[in-house]
């Protein structure tokens, strides 16, 4: 996105929910609500009218609190391992946590990796990229900085440790962003990386650090800034990872046309926000009069591994081509798949079947029972 206007200075958030303020979700709303009374904030800032800021910190705490609340129980510092697979079901998850190797048995598994990996391990059908060489979105490093007196301001990168940065011209993709009182946050654009592999994962992450340090020494060396560096996102921000092959899969032309879906469960309404894959400035796939979507639907279907039988992928590892991705990979989508994914696997459950053996039409018929609003 472009560098936003300055926000309410008494609301610290770096990021917004990206959704349209007319048209935010039931779910998202209670999150809002909740966040709201936590932080003590009177407003929502909207900003471009698209967008609420939220507060990173708090809000992990809200989460926290509604999960516990709804009884489920969380397995914190674990990470996916491996799946046991009988015959296109899955049996069984292994995960990994400070207690060891663990097997977690369920009769419907859902998978919000965001790299489909459990997709991939059960042996299903995956793709990453864009289809002539695999590169996909480019990632981000957000990092954060706090304002102070300018006689405490100084540079903080010593010559010669990283690359310089003289002019506005050399700089990456670099975005802006409000952080509350005495504060910023800067995004910038790391192109170039794989998010599906542990080695080019870990380059991404130390190219992004070196990135930010070069960055940060511009604004605080030529422009002159009085920033200090505050910290650095613990992991980057990944765009793209591996995406599931569905029994549909959601094309660009779909979001143009703003088609709808008999098997509707999400709606999308953020614009095709993919940012060309081979190079670190502002540069888009599509010419700039062309990003812009009507609201859309997405199909139940693209939630549905192609031959699985128990199982289902939510978030931006839906099935769908990389331009479609680059548009539903938004938080507030990617939610109400999460939503749908959930209702579905509850309903599967208690029937005894396979997610894909629901009626399409029932599937829909709970989502919007619940409040989504899926009408374009």
């Amino acid at each position: 996105m472009a560098d936003l206007a300055p926000a309410d200075e008494a609301i610290k958030g770096s990021d917004p929910f990206l959704w349209f303020a007319s048209r935010v979700p039931p779910d998202a709303r209670k999150i809002e609500v909740r966040h709201k009374a936590v932080a003590g904030l009177i407003r929502a800032t909207i900003l471009l009218q698209e967008n609420r800021i939220f507060d990173h910190e708090i809000l992990a705490i809200v989460l926290q609190e509604l999960l516990l609340a709804r009884g489920v129980k969380l397995l914190l510092h674990t990470g996916f391992v491996d799946a046991c697979v009988d015959d296109g079901r899955v049996t069984e998850c292994i995960v990994c946590g400070p207690s060891g190797p663990e097997a977690v048995r369920a009769r419907q598994f859902v998978d919000c990796t965001g790299e489909a990996q459990l997709v991939r391990l059960a042996g299903f059908e995956t793709v990453k990229g864009r289809p002539e060489d695999g590169l996909q979105l480019p990632m981000s490093m957000m990092f954060f900085v706090r304002h102070v007196a300018q006689q405490d301001a100084r540079a903080q990168v010593p010559d010669g440790w990283f690359g310089a940065i003289r002019s506005q011209d050399s700089l990456p993709m670099t975005s802006i962003w409000p952080n509350g009182p005495r504060s910023n946050a800067l995004k910038i654009k790391i192109p170039m990386f794989d998010a599906s592999d542990t080695q080019s994962m870990t380059a991404a992450e130390v190219q992004g650090r070196r990135r930010m340090m070069e960055v940060l020494d511009y604004y605080q060396r030529v422009e002159q800034k009085p920033w200090l560096l505050d910290h650095c996102s613990p992991r980057i921000g990944i765009r793209e990872g591996r995406r599931i092959v569905g029994d549909y899969v959601l094309a660009v032309e779909d979001l143009r046309s703003g088609r709808t879906f008999d098997d509707a469960i999400a709606r999308g309404v953020f614009y095709l926000d993919g940012h060309k894959p081979d190079d670190d400035k502002r540069t888009y796939i599509l010419p700039k009069d062309q990003l812009k979507v009507p609201p859309y639907q997405i199909p139940y279907r693209c939630l549905l591994p192609r031959e699985s039988t128990n199982l289902l992928a939510a978030g931006r590892c839906l099935s769908a081509d990389q331009l479609a991705l680059s548009s539903a990979r938004v938080m507030t989508t990617c939610s109400m798949m999460g939503q749908a994914a959930g209702i579905a696997a509850a309903m599967a459950a208690g029937k005894g079947c396979g997610p894909g053996d629901l009626g399409p039409a029932d599937v829909r018929r709970a989502v919007e029972e619940r409040g989504a609003l899926l009408a374009v």
